[in-house]
Protein backbone atom coordinates (compact mmCIF):
# COMPACT_ATOMS: atom_id res chain seq x y z
CA UNK A 1 0.00 0.00 0.00
CA UNK A 2 1.03 3.55 -0.44
CA UNK A 3 1.63 6.08 1.97
CA UNK A 4 1.99 9.73 2.25
CA UNK A 5 5.53 9.04 2.53
CA UNK A 6 6.13 7.87 -0.51
CA UNK A 7 4.07 10.57 -2.46
CA UNK A 8 6.54 13.26 -0.52
CA UNK A 9 9.63 10.80 -1.50
CA UNK A 10 8.41 11.70 -5.36
CA UNK A 11 7.17 15.24 -4.51
CA UNK A 12 9.76 16.77 -2.54
CA UNK A 13 8.24 20.34 -3.05
CA UNK A 14 5.13 19.31 -0.48
CA UNK A 15 5.45 21.16 2.05
CA UNK A 16 3.22 21.52 5.33
CA UNK A 17 1.18 24.72 5.91
CA UNK A 18 -1.50 26.36 7.55
CA UNK A 19 -4.44 27.10 5.22
CA UNK A 20 -6.44 29.02 7.70
CA UNK A 21 -8.97 28.77 10.63
CA UNK A 22 -6.29 25.95 12.30
CA UNK A 23 -6.46 24.12 9.35
CA UNK A 24 -3.03 22.44 7.71
CA UNK A 25 -2.24 20.53 4.19
CA UNK A 26 0.51 19.61 2.24
CA UNK A 27 1.05 22.15 -0.51
CA UNK A 28 2.92 22.05 -3.49
CA UNK A 29 3.43 26.03 -5.22
CA UNK A 30 3.40 27.02 -8.99
CA UNK A 31 5.55 29.37 -9.88
CA UNK A 32 2.55 31.36 -10.81
CA UNK A 33 0.72 31.35 -6.83
CA UNK A 34 -1.28 28.02 -8.09
CA UNK A 35 -0.91 24.77 -5.76
CA UNK A 36 -2.08 21.84 -4.89
CA UNK A 37 -3.38 20.81 -1.73
CA UNK A 38 -3.62 17.16 0.64
CA UNK A 39 -5.61 17.52 3.44
CA UNK A 40 -7.79 14.49 5.70
CA UNK A 41 -10.97 15.52 7.30
CA UNK A 42 -11.39 19.02 8.55
CA UNK A 43 -8.18 20.11 6.98
CA UNK A 44 -5.46 18.09 8.72
CA UNK A 45 -1.66 16.64 7.38
CA UNK A 46 -1.76 13.70 6.25
CA UNK A 47 0.17 11.19 7.83
CA UNK A 48 1.09 7.42 6.79
CA UNK A 49 -2.21 5.67 8.78
CA UNK A 50 -4.19 7.72 6.47
CA UNK A 51 -6.26 5.64 3.82
CA UNK A 52 -8.14 8.27 2.24
CA UNK A 53 -6.67 12.00 1.05
CA UNK A 54 -8.86 14.91 -0.29
CA UNK A 55 -6.86 16.52 -3.32
CA UNK A 56 -7.66 20.04 -4.81
CA UNK A 57 -5.76 22.46 -7.32
CA UNK A 58 -5.83 25.76 -7.21
CA UNK A 59 -5.25 29.40 -8.43
CA UNK A 60 -2.72 31.92 -7.23
CA UNK A 61 -6.36 33.32 -5.84
CA UNK A 62 -6.56 30.21 -3.91
CA UNK A 63 -9.89 29.69 -6.22
CA UNK A 64 -10.54 25.75 -6.23
CA UNK A 65 -9.69 24.77 -9.69
CA UNK A 66 -10.51 20.70 -9.45
CA UNK A 67 -10.78 18.94 -6.53
CA UNK A 68 -10.96 14.92 -5.59
CA UNK A 69 -12.65 13.97 -2.01
CA UNK A 70 -11.87 11.17 -0.39
CA UNK A 71 -9.32 9.76 -2.89
CA UNK A 72 -7.91 6.06 -1.37
CA UNK A 73 -4.18 6.63 -0.75
CA UNK A 74 -3.35 4.21 -3.86
CA UNK A 75 -4.97 6.81 -6.00
CA UNK A 76 -3.47 9.74 -4.93
CA UNK A 77 -0.24 9.32 -7.01
CA UNK A 78 -1.81 8.90 -10.42
CA UNK A 79 -3.96 11.88 -9.19
CA UNK A 80 -1.45 14.33 -8.83
CA UNK A 81 0.00 13.12 -12.47
CA UNK A 82 -2.94 13.84 -13.82
CA UNK A 83 -3.10 17.07 -12.41
CA UNK A 84 0.32 18.52 -12.99
CA UNK A 85 -0.13 17.70 -16.58
CA UNK A 86 -3.28 19.52 -16.82
CA UNK A 87 -1.80 22.17 -15.42
CA UNK A 88 0.93 22.35 -17.51
CA UNK A 89 -0.94 22.74 -20.33
CA UNK A 90 -2.66 26.20 -18.94
CA UNK A 91 0.69 27.69 -18.08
Amino acid sequence: MTTISDIRAILPKLEEEGTGGNCSGLVYRFDDGGHLLHTVGEGYVPEDTDAFIDCGVYDAESNLIDEAASLSIDEVQSWIASALKERQSFT
